[in-house]
């Protein structure tokens, strides 16, 4: 597999921020390639896997409601925040955060991430951001 090292500065960025628990990168094979998914949480491909079940089903209800793709997935748990969102047609941005975030700041710093892991990315034309 090629390296993605240039979406790692703007991983690390979003990991050196105290309530980012992970920040990655998924291709549709559920394989992280670029930042990681904290193993603490369990088994990164099974981690990896439900993320994208979890993107997939929201871009199926977006439709079934005529609401459009895809723009941010947020799932809220007792013990934190799972965002996630399409970077290009081949890859998924996600980011696991602390319950205590706040919500808004988080969203923003996410969102501003994307676009700068667009902007980095080789095959800009297929970017989804």
């Amino acid at each position: 597999m090629k390296s993605q090292s240039h979406w790692e500065p703007a991983l690390k960025a979003l990991d050196e921020l105290d309530y980012v628990l992970s920040s990655f990168i998924l291709d549709q094979q559920a394989q992280v390639v670029a930042g990681a998914l904290n193993e603490d949480f369990g088994n990164p491909k099974e981690l990896a896997a439900s993320v994208l079940a979890a993107v997939g089903a929201n871009e199926r209800l977006g439709s079934q409601l005529l609401l459009g793709e895809v723009v941010l997935s947020i799932s809220e748990f007792r013990g934190g925040l799972v965002f996630a969102a399409p970077l290009s047609l081949e890859h998924v941005f996600g980011v696991v955060a602390e319950p205590e975030v706040n919500l808004g700041m988080l969203r923003m710093r996410f969102r501003e991430s994307l676009v700068a892991l667009a902007d980095a990315d080789p095959l800009k034309e297929e970017a989804l951001v």
